[in-house]
C-alpha cells in the first residue's frame, strides 16, 4: 500500500483492502502462499501450546475463513490436508461449510492444482511432515 502512496488511515477501508487482496493474489506466489500458511500454523501452535497435528482441535471455522480472507491460510495447504478435510466433515456444520465454499471456491482452485500437480505433491509432503 505504502508503493501506491496510500496512507495508513486508509488501509482499513474496504476498498484498499480489497485491492491490496487483488494485488497479493496476483504477485504472491505459490511458495510464498505455503510460507504464509506455514508460519501462520506455527504460530497458532505456539498460542494454543499443540502441534501442528492438533491445531484443528483449537480453532474455530470464523477463525479459519478470517486467516483464509486474510491469506493467512491459504487454501493450496488446506485444501491437501487430511485434517482439514476431516475438520470440515466431522467438526462444522452446515452453515459452517457453506461459508467454506464461499470463502474457498473449488472451480477456481482445481483447476489450479491440476495446472500445478508437482507443487500439490510437495504441499502434501509437507502436511504429512506436519501431521496435518
Amino acid at each position: 500500500m505504502l508503493s501506491k502512496t496510500m496512507p495508513p488511515t486508509l488501509w482499513c477501508n474496504y476498498d484498499v483492502y480489497d485491492s491490496y487482496i487483488e494485488h497479493f493474489d496476483k504477485t504472491a506466489t505459490i511458495d510464498d502462499k505455503i510460507q504464509i500458511s506455514l508460519e501462520t500454523i506455527s504460530d497458532l501452535c505456539k498460542t494454543y501450546k499443540c502441534n501442528p497435528a492438533e491445531i484443528f482441535e483449537h480453532i474455530k471455522p470464523l477463525q479459519i475463513l478470517t486467516m483464509v480472507n486474510s491469506r493467512k491460510l491459504s487454501p493450496w495447504v488446506l485444501l491437501q490436508s487430511v485434517k482439514f478435510k476431516d475438520y470440515l466433515k466431522f467438526k462444522t456444520n452446515q452453515e459452517d461449510r457453506i461459508m467454506f465454499n464461499t470463502f474457498i471456491d473449488m472451480s477456481k482452485w482445481k483447476p489450479q492444482f491440476l495446472e500445478n500437480p508437482g507443487k500439490v505433491l510437495e504441499i502434501k509432503g509437507i502436511n504429512k511432515e506436519l501431521g496435518i
